[in-house]
């Protein structure tokens, strides 16, 4: 048989959360809550809807290969030039157009342990060695990430929110950072879940990018904007830098519904709000509800909470048990690193009712 390359011999396999399908064959259950990969309970922005049907009679024709109205709307939004925006099929085609745009053989790449972990199989895949700093107070440690930056250091990955915590890095935090190592590196802030943030101290990416230094702000439309499924997300950065994306982006990545649906959601004012203040109140509900279940979690700026379990037997037999309840959640084992911890996405009002009858009544 032939050989796959080395790089490859060495990537432990992205797990994917259960899907509904995928418990519905497995166990024959029908009723089933998804509370494992963060998506929008609401669901998809009734605008984006509209678009998304309107164009299904396009689905013969090729996408527009750059997102050129997509591209357009996002630059009137931001205040970014057309130039300093790419758009790929979810944020995760953009963190592999960075790896193909910039990484060579050899250099290395810094981040957090227990943050997203398609950083470290990306970079992985191009043969560059990934250093993972441990987390300080469940929080991304920037001044030990700084420390440990060398010649060979090309990138740093911060995921702000980041996921599986829900914790935040502050503007001080990031600033000091930047300032340490602006110069010699690309900082790419993932802001997934930036929509979903109280904190005041909460850095906006774009800032820095404004200001010139050497930052990539990734944004979703797969959260609040409710369009996981049709795989959509955005980069901002500097112009040099997106021009090199430009060079290695798929052609035809994003497709004509995807496109369509995220223009229209831009608009949804009333849809952004109703689904934060649907994640800010059931928030304060499962707080209660987990302190007076005996649950220690990690207060979170996210759509989803950290539970923080005795023991990883006991996270894997509470995951366990919840599934066969219908109720799908995401355990923070295997290449996640943290196997005594579950995450749960924030749901609407009756899901989260049921969740928390369910874990009463296993625990």
């Amino acid at each position: 048989m032939p050989l796959p390359r080395r790089e490859i011999d060495k990537i432990q396999p992205y797990v994917h959360g259960k899907s509904i399908s995928e418990l519905q064959r497995e166990l024959g259950i029908t009723e089933i809550i998804k509370l494992g990969s963060n998506e929008n309970p609401l669901g998809i922005s009734p605008k984006a809807r509209a678009a998304y049907l309107q164009c299904v009679d396009e689905h013969h024709l090729y996408p527009e290969a750059a997102s050129y109205d997509l591209v357009a709307k996002l630059s009137r939004l931001t205040g970014f030039s057309t130039d300093q925006i790419i758009v790929g099929a979810g944020a995760t085609e953009i963190v592999e157009m960075l790896s193909l745009a910039y990484f060579n053989r050899g250099e290395e790449v810094i981040t957090s342990k227990v943050t997203f972990i398609m950083y470290k199989i990306v970079t992985t895949m191009m043969g560059l060695k990934t250093i993972q700093v441990p987390l300080k107070n469940y929080r991304y440690d920037l001044e030990s990430m700084a420390s440990r930056i060398t010649a060979k250091t090309k990138l740093a990955f911060i995921a702000n929110p980041n996921n599986p915590t829900g914790t935040i890095v502050t503007k001080k935090e990031l600033e000091r950072f930047l300032d340490r190592v602006d110069a010699k590196i690309i900082t790419v802030v993932d802001e997934a879940y930036f929509d979903f943030v109280e904190n005041k101290d909460y850095p906006n990416a774009f800032d820095y990018v404004r200001a010139g230094k050497n930052v990539v702000s990734l944004r979703t439309f797969s959260k609040n904007y409710g369009l996981a499924g049709l795989r959509v997300a955005y980069a901002v950065g500097p112009q040099s830098i997106i021009e090199q994306l430009y060079k290695v982006k798929k052609p035809f990545n994003v497709s004509i519904p995807a496109q369509a649906a995220a223009i229209s959601a831009l608009d949804d004012t009333e849809h952004l709000h109703r689904s934060k203040e649907l994640f800010l109140d059931e928030k304060k509900f499962l707080y209660k509800e987990y302190a007076r279940l005996g649950l220690k979690y990690i207060p979170t700026e996210a759509n989803f909470i950290l539970l923080n379990m005795s023991t990883a037997e006991q996270a894997n037999t509470v995951s366990n048990k919840l599934l066969l309840k219908g109720i799908i959640t995401r355990p923070m084992a295997g290449a996640w690193g943290a196997p005594h911890m579950i995450r749960i996405s924030i749901g609407t009002h009756d899901q989260n009712i049921a969740l928390i009858n369910a874990l009463e009544s296993i625990l």
